[in-house]
């Protein structure tokens, strides 16, 4: 996140007002939904919709990854990993996902997303006669 000081300067009758500004970011931390613990190496992707920008990136070990120079817009974050199953931000009850917006300005945007286990299928399949189909 970059900052840049507020500051007055009066010179030769003349005032001149700067205001500070931060660059708006966006944190991700995914966890495990059964137990909390953070997944490392998760894929988390933020892109605007109806757009085709996508930002992709890998968690740390602490399953946290930064995005620090986002333009000030409302943008869609999902995350997948391995053994899990992906899921958009704001989307626990699988009715639709929330968008994060990003303002000029405005603190950075913290944000937790939960990655249930996925299932496995297993089995064998036959045919009308009882036999395996290959």
């Amino acid at each position: 996140m970059r900052t840049w000081c507020g500051a007055i300067v009066v010179a030769a009758g003349v005032t001149v007002l700067t205001q500070a500004q931060t660059t708006p970011s966006v944190t991700v931390q995914v966890v495990a939904a059964e137990t909390g613990r953070p997944i490392p190496n998760a894929l988390v992707r933020v892109d605007k919709p109806y757009d085709d920008t996508l930002y992709d990136r890998h968690t740390d070990a602490k399953g946290v990854v930064s995005y620090s120079s986002l333009r000030p817009e409302r943008y869609h974050v999902e995350a997948r990993a391995a053994g899990y199953r992906w899921a958009s931000y704001g989307d626990a009850l699988g009715l639709g996902e929330t968008l994060v917006s990003v303002k000029a300005g405005s603190a950075p945007v913290d944000i937790t997303i939960a990655l249930h286990r996925g299932g496995t299928i297993a089995g064998i399949v036959t045919n009308d006669l009882k036999e395996p189909v290959v």
